[in-house]
C-alpha cells in the first residue's frame, strides 16, 4: 500500500501537466495539480532588464524608468506573475468626471501619480503576451527574489484579505481567491481575464489597480460586479479606501454611461 502511494506521490509530480490548450478539457485531478501550482508560484530564471519600457493597463501607464523585471516560472504553459525592482511610476486617469472628482478627494488632483521601487503582477490577460513585445526576455536570471516576492503577496491576500469576520475587523477589505480565479480563467477560453498590480507607492502609501476585462472583480466582490477597473489604497490591518472604479476605457468609446446589469426599470 505505501510504494502504490509512494509511486502515486511521485508521479503527481513528475507529469508534464496539461498544456493551455488541453486544461479546458483536462480532468479534476489534472486541474487541482494546476491550482496547487497555481497557489504556490515559484520564481523563473526568465527576466527582462528595463529601461523607460511604457505599459499601458486601461486608464493607468505603467513606466519602469530602470530596473529589472522577472517572471513566475510558467503554469499549464502560461506565465501569470511578475515582479518588478527599480524604478517604476504611474499615472491612473480616470476616464470620466465623476470618477476624476472621486480621486481627487484623495489626491486632490483628477488622476493618481505616483512612483515606486517594487511591484508585483498578477495576470491572467494578454499581459504576458504584450511584455515579450515590450521588454527583451533572457534567461539567467536568479528566481529567488521574484520567487519570494509572489510569495508573500499570495500569502498576504489568502490570509489577510478572505473575508474573514477578524480580518473585516481589523480593517482589512475582502478579496476573492486569486488562484482560483487563475484556474478559471485559464480552463476557460471565453474568459479575457484579469490584471492585478499591487505596490508601495512613495507618496500614497500600498495601492492595487485592478481591471478585470469580462469576469467579475477580484477585489471587493460584494460591492459591485459591474464596474472592470479599480483602485484601493490600504493599510493591511487598519483601514482601506475604495479609490476609485469605473468601466472599459473601450467602453465609454461606445456609450456614455455603460452599463452592464439588466434594469428593472
Amino acid at each position: 500500500m505505501l510504494r502504490r502511494i509512494a509511486l502515486f506521490v511521485l508521479l503527481w509530480n513528475i507529469s508534464p501537466g496539461a498544456s493551455p490548450a488541453e486544461l479546458p478539457v483536462a480532468p479534476p485531478e489534472e486541474r487541482l495539480r494546476v491550482y496547487a501550482e497555481l497557489r504556490a508560484l515559484k520564481g523563473s530564471n526568465q527576466f527582462a532588464v528595463t529601461e523607460n519600457v511604457v505599459w499601458k493597463r486601461d486608464a493607468a501607464t505603467f513606466t519602469f524608468a530602470d530596473g529589472r523585471m522577472a517572471f513566475a516560472a510558467p503554469v499549464a504553459g502560461r506565465v501569470v506573475a511578475a515582479y518588478f525592482e527599480g524604478k517604476g511610476r504611474i499615472e491612473l486617469i480616470p476616464p470620466t468626471a465623476t470618477a476624476q472628482r472621486q480621486i481627487a478627494r484623495f489626491t486632490k488632483r483628477t488622476k493618481l501619480e505616483d512612483s515606486f521601487r517594487s511591484a508585483v503582477f498578477f495576470f491572467t490577460d494578454q499581459s504576458w503576451n504584450e511584455l515579450q513585445q515590450l521588454l527583451k526576455i533572457q534567461s539567467g536570471g536568479e528566481p529567488l527574489a521574484a520567487g519570494k516576492a509572489l510569495e508573500s503577496a499570495q500569502k498576504r491576500y489568502a490570509e489577510d484579505f478572505n473575508g474573514w469576520i477578524d480580518n473585516l475587523r481589523k480593517g482589512n477589505f475582502t478579496m476573492r481567491n486569486v488562484p482560483a480565479r487563475m484556474l478559471a480563467d485559464l480552463a476557460d477560453p471565453s474568459s479575457r481575464g484579469f490584471f492585478l498590480a499591487d505596490f508601495e507607492g512613495e507618496r500614497y502609501g500600498d495601492l492595487l489597480y485592478h481591471v478585470t476585462w469580462n469576469r467579475d472583480p477580484l477585489l471587493l466582490p460584494d460591492l459591485s460586479n459591474d464596474e472592470e477597473v479599480m483602485l484601493i489604497r490600504y493599510k493591511r490591518n487598519e483601514y482601506y479606501e475604495w479609490w476609485g472604479g469605473f468601466h472599459l476605457k473601450d467602453e465609454y468609446a461606445r456609450a456614455a454611461v455603460p452599463e452592464h446589469r439588466t434594469l428593472l426599470a
